[in-house]
């Protein structure tokens, strides 16, 4: 047990104080996140040059969570998409959909997910561009992949910083503990991540004049 202090200012007297002995100590984490990270053994030049070649071809893009000169795409759906477009990019979606359907194995969850159940979008970001603070309403998982992820970035540039989002957060005692409230990964390529929809999360700029794109699935 820790010490037990007496404060003059509060109480008379600590005569009657009695450590009490503690027989037995069970901790437990309650209202665990899960967090999946799947590398995949993937040709990831191929997802790499689909991106880029469809950045091409719609060059606007979208302005959405994207800023700093980041590219963005439209939402895209298996269902949709012409099956030549972006053929590795489908499989990885489909892929995704199969491991999604992994973890409701591995929790007990007798729901099953389909081809139907994903979309997807592209982000392209080079020197300063970053997403903003933001969440995915209406699905049950995202999925993070990174065809591409400069190297040589300077510590805590580009990273991915996921948020807690509970009531936790304002709790003095709680809050600026390391990784209690946010928590900080560097992308790896050729890594797939898979996490709960109501994780917020923001990515912060790189200043390396290399690309870093990800694909972000919206998943049940």
């Amino acid at each position: 047990m820790a010490e037990h202090k007496f404060y003059e200012t509060s109480i008379d007297s600590d005569e009657n104080f009695e450590e009490l002995i503690v027989k037995n100590l069970d901790k437990k984490d309650i209202f665990v996140t899960p967090f999946y990270d799947f590398e995949l053994e993937i040709d990831n030049d191929i997802i790499k040059n689909e991106c880029l070649d469809l950045m091409k071809a719609f060059p606007k893009g979208v302005k959405k969570s994207n800023h700093g000169g980041g590219w963005q795409s439209d939402v895209y759906e298996l269902s949709h998409i012409l099956k030549n477009l972006t053929p590795g990019i489908q499989n990885l979606a489909r892929n995704a959909v199969d491991l999604s359907n992994q973890i409701l194995e591995e929790f007990k969850i007798e729901y099953r997910l389909d081809d139907n159940s994903i979309g997807w979008w592209i982000n392209i970001n080079t020197g300063y561009g970053y997403n903003v603070h933001h969440t995915h309403p209406g699905c049950n998982l995202i999925g993070l992949y990174y065809p591409s992820v400069p190297k040589n970035m300077l510590d805590g540039d580009g990273k991915l910083h996921l948020l807690r989002c509970d009531a936790l957060c304002h709790n003095n005692m709680f809050a600026d503990l390391p990784n209690m409230c946010e928590w900080a990964i560097t992308p790896k390529v050729g890594h797939l991540y898979i996490m709960p929809s109501t994780i917020a999360h923001y990515v912060k700029p790189h200043f390396s004049e290399e690309t870093r794109i990800s694909i972000a699935f919206n998943i049940g």
